[in-house]
């Protein structure tokens, strides 16, 4: 008889997905594209474009640049101002 893993219970946060700058203005940083994930909950911190690529994961929720409180199932984000 063989054992099957199971996925984790709870929910699945991703912070901060990469990307290069598409404007060409700075040079390629990441060989390649943020992967495709699936995750519950996609946050980017601040509007860097080497980590707000939020558009790659394949989330059911993305919190961009959260100021505030938010409570979902067993995770609380809570998110504050600042300039960076």
């Amino acid at each position: 008889m063989h054992s099957r893993s199971r996925p984790p219970k709870g929910l699945t946060v991703l912070t901060d997905p990469w990307r290069n700058d598409s404007t060409g203005a700075y040079p390629k940083w990441f060989l390649n594209d943020f992967p495709a994930l699936r995750v519950d909950i996609v946050i980017s911190t601040h509007a860097h474009f080497d980590h707000d690529a939020v558009e790659r994961p394949n989330g059911l929720m993305v919190l961009e640049r959260l100021v505030g409180q938010f409570k979902l199932g067993d995770i609380e984000i809570t998110g504050l101002a600042d300039k960076h």
